[in-house]
């Protein structure tokens, strides 16, 4: 008699007077996107097999003094919900929130409130993974210290330490700057607590696989690879972010990709399933014209698969270990 709440919540510290007209009679609608919520459903039925009870709850959770849960949907199959108002202990949760003091109520968390921390700042998961990672520099006190590390680099990112999505992030190409010292001191003034990044080209591709730049993506559950896919920027564009204009390119299998980079993966993920175990996430990562393997970021905020052909394996999979959780 397990059961299991899908910690959706809309947005960070939502009460329910806010999402309720727009959710209660269709909590599917919280993924605007059809492809998503085909893939929402698909994962939903997956998790029906397995558990007796399948929750989803889009609003903060108030009531402190509670065990348990409240106002939470209960998934009946068939795109059907019952509203649950009552209080309701649940066995494992996924979290696909930023929230944290939900871990009250649950000790079995996938993605829990540590791995969130880490993988949505920049800076954290550089220092976790920087064997992996361009240089990077946090604009912080001591950033004047590495000033000439930063000058002597031909081309740089800079980025928001804690947004994703490709938001706020731009390219410098400081062979075109006549002052490069007085350049890097004015980023530094203006952007406090942004990273500066060593820009690694991707222009070439990766023979036989893809021939431009790119952002390859690989999915993970726990220990198991689920799915890759390849997305591309635009046009003489840096960015790969479907909402910043990218797309993805192709769905391939890892199998493809030489030996050097199937195994600088599988010590990433060896790495955080060993300090982060029962997560859900992505390995953004790219190969540099010199033929160097690097780590944009990892995620875990990462949305639903849209192709056919991963969706119901992938579901297959994250339900499986979840349910081992529970």
């Amino acid at each position: 008699m397990k059961k299991i709440l899908l910690y959706c919540v809309v947005e960070e510290n939502i009460k329910w007077s806010e999402v309720k007209d727009s959710y209660k009679n269709n909590p599917i609608q919280r993924y605007s996107d059809i492809k998503e919520q085909k893939s929402f459903i698909c994962f939903l039925d997956e998790l029906n097999k397995k558990f007796t009870e399948v929750y989803l709850k889009l609003d903060s959770q108030e009531n402190f003094a509670s065990k348990g849960f409240e106002r939470m949907f209960l998934y009946q199959g068939g795109k059907k919900f019952d509203l649950k108002s009552q209080e309701i202990i649940v066995d494992v949760v996924f979290n696909r929130s930023r929230e944290i003091y939900f871990q009250l109520f649950c000790d079995r968390v996938c993605n829990s409130f540590e791995f969130k921390s880490v993988s949505k700042d920049k800076y954290l998961s550089y220092l976790f993974l920087k064997e992996y990672c361009p240089k990077t520099f946090l604009i912080d006190d001591q950033i004047e210290t590495r000033l000439n590390e930063i000058v002597s680099l031909d081309k740089i990112i800079l980025k928001p330490r804690n947004l994703s999505g490709g938001k706020g992030i731009e390219v410098f190409n400081l062979l075109e700057v006549v002052d490069r010292k007085a350049f890097i001191e004015d980023l530094i003034s203006k952007y406090p607590n942004f990273l500066i990044q060593e820009f690694k080209e991707t222009k070439k591709g990766i023979p036989g696989i893809i021939n431009s730049r790119h952002d390859i993506r690989v999915q993970v559950c726990d220990k198991k690879i689920s799915f890759v896919y390849i997305r591309v920027p635009k046009d003489e564009e840096y960015l790969a972010n479907v909402s910043q204009g990218g797309s993805v390119a192709k769905y391939v299998d890892f199998e493809i990709f030489e030996d050097f980079i199937q195994k600088k993966i599988r010590e990433i993920i060896k790495k955080i399933s060993t300090k982060y175990p029962n997560s859900h996430y992505a390995i953004d990562f790219g190969i540099s014209e010199s033929k160097e393997f690097f780590l944009y970021e990892i995620n875990c905020n990462m949305g639903w698969p849209d192709y056919d052909e991963v969706i119901k394996p992938w579901a297959r999979d994250l339900s499986e270990m979840l349910f081992k959780m529970a």
